[in-house]
């Protein structure tokens, strides 16, 4: 079964990495990661590479994107549930087998678990976890 947590993690790490040095990181980590949290969500929920938002699609493949959503129609219930998507856009779009959009709309809607995820992981990632030691021990010795 297609673990999509985890593949959300994983896009949002690589993404992350590639615009971001360790050092910058944990500067910004140790700063502000509230408001980091919100641009990555903000930047990520329309970027192809994270969502597929952007274009409509993060697979580019009718077969992948269904095989993704089996075993996963329980994330789709609780989007219902929480009031983020009407049963009626489910119901049209598997009828319409427009799987793709689904898999968009799970995506967008997992993303901040995603960012979250992948933020604990890279505080955790021991160049980073150096570089925020370093800024904590500046604070303690100027407080």
């Amino acid at each position: 079964m297609y673990n999509y947590h985890e593949a959300i993690k994983d896009d949002v790490l690589q993404a992350i990495r590639e615009e971001w040095k360790p050092a910058e990181l944990a500067e910004i980590l140790y700063t502000d990661r509230g408001n980091f949290e919100m641009d990555l969500n903000d930047a990520f929920f329309l970027e192809d590479n994270v969502t597929g938002n952007g274009s409509g699609s993060y697979t580019f493949s009718r077969a992948e994107a269904r095989g993704n959503l089996d075993g996963n129609y329980d994330i789709l219930q609780r989007m219902v549930q929480e009031g983020w998507l009407d049963a009626g856009d489910v119901v049209d779009a598997l009828a319409e087998e427009n799987f793709e959009r689904l898999d968009v709309l799970i995506r967008c809607f997992l993303l901040m678990d995603g960012i979250l995820l992948a933020l604990e992981e890279l505080e955790a990632d021991p160049e980073i976890a150096a570089e925020l030691e370093k800024l904590r021990g500046v604070e303690e010795a100027a407080g």
